[in-house]
């Protein structure tokens, strides 16, 4: 019966031998696998971010965020080109209501009628010589321009320079020169009454060489 036991406490002896080499057999693979995480954790971690560039980068979009500012501050002291239609005075911002336009015999002519939105108004008449020879312009009535509104077919008022002189004016136009009438009005028809709504002008180059009528419709604020 003791031979009996001896070799039963033999034999688990012999186990417990083998399962402790087996445990450190078993501890030994562990390491290695745990070598080769530590060397994948330090390829992962091998690559260095250089925050610099990212600095220099975002100074670079400073930079030019800064000259668009510049650019947009320049353009802003440059008249725009629509800005031509506007014009500011003591009375405040006038602006052109209506304008028409004309060709004659080598002459441009253009009408403007400007106001300030608040019951002034200026007729403007304009011809200009865009030729490299001289133009000669004929006055041979009593005026040279005249400037008519009518509203639903019915004649409001007539503005008109009248020449000193009866007989006949000669004017020489040099080459890309330009001359100008203005008339200043205050809205008012015949009777001092203030027109309304919409009104027809019509602008009248009064030249025997060059004559002109020029049409447009205007809207008037009743001010």
């Amino acid at each position: 019966m003791n031979a009996v036991k001896n070799n039963a406490m033999r034999n688990i002896l012999a186990v417990i031998v083998l399962l402790a080499l087996g445990l450190l057999a078993s501890c030994g693979g562990g390491t290695s696998a745990m070598a080769d995480l530590d060397g994948a954790a330090e390829q992962a971690a091998a690559p260095v971010v250089d925050i610099e560039a990212p600095v220099e980068e975002i100074a670079d979009v400073n930079s030019e965020v800064s000259n668009a500012a510049d650019i947009v501050a320049d353009s802003e002291a440059i008249p725009d080109a629509a800005e031509g239609d506007i014009e500011r005075g003591t009375s405040g911002v006038w602006y052109v209501a209506t304008a028409g336009a004309d060709y004659v015999n080598g002459v441009d002519m253009l009408f403007q009628l400007w106001t300030d939105g608040m019951g002034n108004y200026k007729f403007v008449l304009k011809a200009t010589n865009n030729s490299a020879s001289t133009k000669l312009l004929i006055y041979d009535k009593d005026r040279h321009y005249q400037f008519s509104i009518s509203q639903n077919g019915q004649l409001k008022k007539v503005l008109r320079d009248n020449k000193i002189a009866w007989f006949p004016e000669f004017r020489g136009l040099a080459p890309y020169q330009t001359i100008e009438y203005t008339r200043l009005w205050d809205g008012r028809d015949s009777h001092g009454n203030k027109l309304y709504g919409i009104v027809d002008v019509e602008a009248r180059h009064v030249s025997s060489s060059h004559p002109s009528t020029m049409k447009a419709i205007a809207w008037m604020n009743g001010q």
